[in-house]
Order: structure tokens, then C-alpha cells, then sequence
């Protein structure tokens, strides 16, 4: 049954909606139907229509959120759909581009981080000098208590400073040196992340969900681009451009889009529209 409301807000004036028991095909997004059209209906049981009628008003349709388009894909299907690349030349010239640049970059970057990682860790040699010279002089004193350990009297006595004397002075420089070895180590490890993996991160971060958002919309576009096939629905395409983009980008492709739009001239305010999607269907290219 037909559900009609009716909202009365001044004298004499009022709005009216009502819901529709009959099939309109909204073959685009959006469809206007203006008044004074002739409509027909057909009751339960019977097989020739029964009732017919011609509007008062006009009413605009929407295409209903999971209605499938003409190329058989779901509404909601769109949002999984990607398409890489523009086929608008310019376009897709820059989005290659940006992404030689990004994928450059996080080759820059890690084999910095691996390089950087390799020179740090290379300082460790300076360590290993103090280890070998400690470990010289402490073998130095340890020989020479050795010599002196066989003495009557004094031999052991002069055994065990000379042996003091070595481990506080080449021990003390083999420890420094292993102590550095690790330092030097930890450093490089942190730098190489730092300059490997940090950098990177934020690249991709940043960029690919840019990246995946453009893509989904090339998806969106090529798809609804497609249903575009008759005059009316490239006066709505043409319309959506001159009214939607920058006044900028429209100077690029016309001097006076709101004369093309009147006049019927779509060629120009349909370049702009296709350019700013990235997309040019085969069937809209002709038409430009």
C-alpha cells in the first residue's frame, strides 16, 4: 500500500511525500523525473493495467545502497575494488612517479641503516688494539713473576706484585677493551635500526594509506563511470563537474563552464570530470 505524508507549514503551502507501489528503473545513481509523466498500474490477479495516472510533481530517485549496477557488482563490492593506476596519461605519469620515489627511499634507507650498522661496528678494532695491548703487557709482567718466582726469600713475594702489577695495568686494558667491544656493538646495532627501519615505517605509514584510498576510489570510479551511457547521464557528469570542482581546475579545460553546461558543449566540463576521476571508460572517450 502507498504510505503518503504531509507537512503543512504555512498557509497555503506545504510539503508532500509518499511512497511509491509501482517499479522505477534508476539505471544511475541518481535519476530526476519531472512532473506531468504518464504512469500505469496493474492490480493483483489481473494482466492488463488498471489504473494510469500522470504525476503532479516531480520526484527524484536514489539508488538504493546494495543495488546491483550494470556491471553486476554490489554497491558494497566497490569498497574492495582497486585499481592501481589513472588511465588519464598525466596522472598516471605523476602516481608512478610518487611511487618510484617512495620505493627509492626505503631502499635508501635500509641499505644506510645496513651500511652505517657496518662502519660503527668496525670502530670495535680500536677495542681489540687496547685488548692485545693489554693482554701483551699483562703476559709481559706474568712472565717476569714467573722468572722471579723461584728466588729464595724475596721470590715469592716479588712473584705476586709483578703479577698485581700486570693485571692492573694490561688487565685493566683488556677490560676496557671488551667493555668497548660491547659499546660499540650496541651502538651500531641502534643506529642501523635507526636509520633502517625507522625512516621506512614512516614512509609507509604515511603513504600507504594514501596510496590505498586513491586506489579504491580509481575502483569507485571506473565503476560507476561505467553506467554512464546515455545524453542524460552525461549532462549529470558534466553538471557534477562544473558545479563540484575548483574554479582552477576548471580554467584548465574551459573559459566559461556554466555556457558549456547550458548549451549542451559537454566536451570540455566531461575532460575535466574524466581527469579529476583518473578514469577514461572506451564508451565516454568518444564523447569527449
Amino acid at each position: 500500500m502507498c504510505t503518503d505524508l504531509r507537512l503543512v507549514r504555512w498557509t497555503g503551502g506545504q510539503v508532500s511525500a509518499r511512497t511509491l507501489d509501482f517499479a522505477v528503473e534508476l539505471d544511475s545513481t541518481v535519476r530526476v523525473v519531472p512532473r506531468g509523466q504518464a504512469w500505469s498500474a496493474t492490480a493483483t490477479g489481473t494482466a492488463a493495467p488498471t489504473l494510469t495516472w500522470t504525476n503532479d510533481l516531480g520526484f527524484v530517485g536514489l539508488t538504493g545502497h546494495r543495488r546491483r549496477r550494470a556491471s553486476g557488482v554490489p554497491g558494497d563490492a566497490m569498497a574492495t575494488r582497486y585499481k592501481p593506476y589513472p588511465d588519464v596519461p598525466r596522472s598516471r605519469r605523476w602516481t608512478f612517479l610518487r611511487d618510484a620515489i617512495v620505493v627509492v627511499s626505503l631502499v635508501f634507507f635500509v641499505v644506510a641503516g645496513v651500511a652505517v650498522y657496518r662502519l660503527v661496528d668496525g670502530l670495535q678494532v680500536l677495542a681489540d688494539g687496547l685488548i692485545e695491548t693489554g693482554t701483551s703487557i699483562e703476559g709481559g709482567f706474568d712472565r717476569a713473576a714467573d722468572a722471579v718466582g723461584g728466588l729464595p726469600i724475596v721470590g715469592e713475594s716479588l712473584r705476586d706484585g709483578l703479577a698485581s702489577a700486570g693485571n692492573a695495568t694490561g688487565g685493566e686494558l683488556v677490560s676496557f677493551g671488551v667493555t668497548g667491544q660491547e659499546t660499540v656493538h650496541r651502538l651500531a646495532v641502534v643506529l642501523g635500526w635507526l636509520i633502517g627501519l625507522v625512516p621506512p615505517l614512516a614512509i609507509l605509514v604515511v603513504y600507504v594509506p594514501i596510496r590505498l584510498r586513491r586506489m579504491r576510489e580509481l575502483g569507485a570510479a571506473s565503476l560507476l563511470l561505467a553506467g554512464v551511457r546515455d545524453e542524460e547521464h552525461v549532462r549529470l557528469l558534466a553538471m557534477r563537474a562544473a558545479l563540484t570542482l575548483p574554479y582552477r581546475e576548471l580554467a584548465r579545460y574551459t573559459t566559461d563552464p556554466f555556457g558549456d553546461l547550458v548549451t549542451g558543449r559537454y566536451g570540455p566540463l566531461l575532460d575535466a570530470a574524466l581527469d579529476d576521476a583518473g578514469v577514461l571508460p572506451a564508451h565516454l572517450v568518444g564523447t569527449r
